[in-house]
């Protein structure tokens, strides 16, 4: 299966267990594989190299608005890991875009919440993407992890 899934204009399916075959040097081939917040931005910066948008000038756009649904199990494992996942994914992923030589139309905002439908299975996430204006992004929900950073 693809690591990535276009689902919608804009909604990727993402699958961790192919993500980590991908970016996670000797993983066994029936290994386990928890999200945590490196999976968390390469699954990001797996959707970023997804935009295909362009400037009037040819020069690549990125979307600045992630919202990342996980499975619930994977949600309270990355919540754990709150800390770490809000000191280094701004970094890991200004890095990212920076690497691909894009330009974001505002501040870049990832949003992880968990699946209230409950219709994801453990080790699979969508992710909802947006071109947003800095001054129209809207205040974090209760329940919700937002990490913010300057682009």
């Amino acid at each position: 299966m693809a690591i990535l899934e276009r689902e919608g204009p804009e909604l990727f399916r993402v699958r961790f267990l192919d993500l980590a075959r991908k970016v996670v040097k000797g993983l066994a081939r029936d290994a386990v594989v928890h999200v945590d917040p490196y999976l968390l931005a390469r699954a990001v910066a797996e959707v970023m190299h997804a935009c295909t948008f362009r400037t009037a000038r040819g020069g690549r756009l990125l979307w600045n608005e992630y919202r990342v649904i996980l499975a619930r199990g994977d949600f309270d494992l990355v919540r754990a890991l709150q800390g770490p996942l809000e000191r280094d994914l701004g970094a890991a992923l200004a890095e990212e875009a920076a690497a691909t030589g894009a330009e974001l139309v505002g501040e870049l905002r990832v949003s992880v919440v968990y699946d209230e439908s409950d219709e994801l299975r453990t080790g699979e996430a969508t992710v909802r993407v947006a071109f947003q204006p800095t001054e129209k992004l809207a205040a974090p929900r209760s329940g919700e992890l937002t990490v913010r950073f300057d682009a």
